[in-house]
């Protein structure tokens, strides 16, 4: 066995160490290599020690010849080694890049300066790392972090920058000239501020201006592709200088105690459209499937009103029997039918000086929109049993789910009516159409059902099951699906069957229609998304892009030209 103090240094041309970098549950450090032959393992023999306990005593040799080729070998350790997730048996090659894994500790071999341990590693090999720092983030409930970095102008400095605040066990790859990538292990969520602060801090001080994009596993994605889309996504709405995770895309709106999160641009629009209405005195009508979110959106119309210090007063039209629909709107007087002991005000006299919502306003009745009818044109109502109308001050608020026009036009709603409470109208798009929101949304909720506990991540299977969902019952089954997700869900990830019987249903139904389809069809589908996404993360650098799918330039350039993928072409992930 060589003794590391005699031994010479395993150097490179250009001085180049071989390192080994070391990542257990706990600390991360780096181990320069000599050529020769190192024993790794538990004992007080090992030249590196591991403080693991399925470690064995001796458990691996990893030797360096001299021409700098790098073996190790598995010395019939009880638990056993792996090498990029196969098991090791007998003496393999290992190559930069590599990944060993002993017990709960996390071995890989990679080329360093030896001023700087920190490695710069090609997309492949990062990804190749995030793979096993998810496992274990998900096993050891031990979060890791992924940053995206995203500088104003290219720099010579700004990788150096960069690496120069990082952790030994951290990694960098470069996506483009201003684009960067960091992995993170073993990052408490509560402490990603202070590096993401660092790196922009730095950059700034060599002259760089920067955002930072941040995305954690498991909570924010529980694979390897879906967490860099998260820290994508969260880059994406980054300010210059500042720091964003994906759920800040999600703007929150309060009102009455409670609030809802808006990210989708027409939801936004129809939120401020509604903050402005509520300066005036003009009736509203919100449309919108069940769910999403219209009796919220009256409410708001109140409090930003000139009447927030009225009543609000809210009438579900649908729940009121025929029977008594007028008696319950308008009031009755002592008498005025079996039952009715005493006068008693309507829904529309008890919102003198405030607002009336009448939810599902397309449900009542000829009869009662007739008497609506006449409220809204005179301001004044007349109770059941009573011949003297009393003048009432109220701003009507209306929704429903259905299409009051086509109604009107099938005689179902009266057309004098809909001009009266129509003075200005929001739709409101059903959830399945706003997609930007739907897993933004299903964290929050998820975040907000658990409790004191940690939520657990959406794997990948789940965030495309939650995004092919038809969501009938918008933004409130969401909410109720993810409730009973941190029911059923007691581990650190979401999987399918965690989900609610009809989200499975649904997308096992889907799967059947579209099972059946020319695999040539799915390959070509397949080969221009990945080719797209490859162009995106190399910056439209055809050589880098075609060295991250292992696909020759040439034929990279002919494929571009069959399927017709240009720069900012809809498949490349943004």
């Amino acid at each position: 066995m060589a003794d590391e103090s005699t031994v010479k240094s395993a150097k490179g041309p250009n001085d180049e160490v071989l390192r080994l970098l070391v990542t257990d549950a706990v600390v991360s450090w780096v181990f320069p290599l000599s050529v020769g032959e190192i024993l790794v393992g538990r004992g007080p023999e090992c030249h590196l020690r591991l403080a693991d306990s399925m470690a064995s005593r001796t458990h691996v040799t990893v030797r360096v010849d001299e021409e700098r080729s790098v073996f190790v070998k598995d010395l019939g350790s009880s638990n056993g080694s792996t090498l990029n997730g196969a098991p090791l048996r007998g003496e393999a090659p290992l190559a930069p890049g590599d990944m060993l894994r002993i017990g709960q500790c996390t071995i890989y071999l990679y080329l360093g300066n030896p001023a700087d341990g920190r490695r710069v590693m090609s997309m492949a090999e990062l990804r190749r790392r995030l793979v096993v720092e998810i496992e274990r983030a998900v096993r050891n409930d031990s979060p890791c972090a992924m940053f995206e970095v995203r500088m104003e102008a290219v720099s010579a400095k700004a990788l150096d920058a960069v690496v120069g605040v990082l952790r030994p066990a951290d990694s960098v790859s470069e996506l483009s000239h201003t684009r960067v990538l960091v992995l993170l292990p073993d990052l408490p969520l509560d402490a990603v501020q202070v590096p993401a602060q660092r790196i922009l801090q730095r950059l700034e001080s060599v002259g760089v201006r920067a955002s930072l994009g941040v995305a954690t596993a498991p909570l924010d994605a529980a694979e390897a592709d879906a967490l860099i889309e998260s820290a994508r996504v969260a880059a994406d709405h980054a300010t210059p200088g500042a720091v964003a995770f994906p759920a800040e895309r999600l703007r929150k709106i309060e009102a009455g105690g409670d609030h809802v999160l808006v990210g989708d641009q027409e939801m936004a629009r129809g939120y401020a459209m509604l903050e402005r209405l509520a300066q005036t005195e003009i009736a509203v009508l919100i449309t919108g499937e069940t769910g999403v979110g219209k009796e919220f959106a009256a409410r708001l119309v109140h409090e930003k009103s000139r009447r927030a210090t009225g009543p609000f007063v809210t009438v579900n039209c649908a729940a009121i029997a025929p029977g008594v629909a007028e008696a319950e709107l308008f009031g009755s007087a002592r008498g005025a039918f079996t039952g009715a002991m005493q006068s008693r005000a309507g829904y529309v006299e008890s919102a003198d000086g405030g607002t009336l919502f009448l939810d599902e306003v397309g449900e009542l009745t000829a009869t009662v929109q007739a008497s609506l009818l006449r409220v809204l044109e005179t301001n004044k109502v007349l109770r059941v049993g009573e011949v003297t109308p009393r003048a009432v001050n109220v701003r009507l608020v209306a929704a429903t789910h259905r299409d009051l026009e086509r109604d009107v036009k099938a005689g179902r709603f009266r057309e004098d009516l809909y001009f009266r409470i129509v003075g200005a109208q929001v739709l409101f798009p059903p959830l399945r159409h706003r997609r930007v929101e739907i897993l933004p949304l299903a964290r929050a909720f998820l975040r907000d059902a658990s409790g004191d506990k940690s939520p657990p991540g959406l794997t990948t299977e789940v965030q495309g099951r939650l995004l092919q969902y038809a969501w009938p019952g918008n933004v409130r089954e969401l909410r109720s699906a993810m409730r009973f997700v941190a029911g059923t869900c007691a581990g650190p990830v979401v999987r399918p069957e965690h989900l609610p019987a009809r989200i499975l249903e649904s997308a096992d139904a889907g799967a059947e229609s579209t099972a059946f389809r020319p695999v040539a069809d799915e390959v070509r589908e397949l080969e221009a998304r990945r080719i797209a996404e490859a162009l995106r993360a190399s910056g439209w650098n055809k050589t880098r892009a075609a060295g991250l799918i292992g696909m020759p330039i040439r034929t990279l350039t002919e494929k571009m030209k069959q399927y017709g993928i240009v720069r900012d072409d809809p498949r490349a992930p943004r």
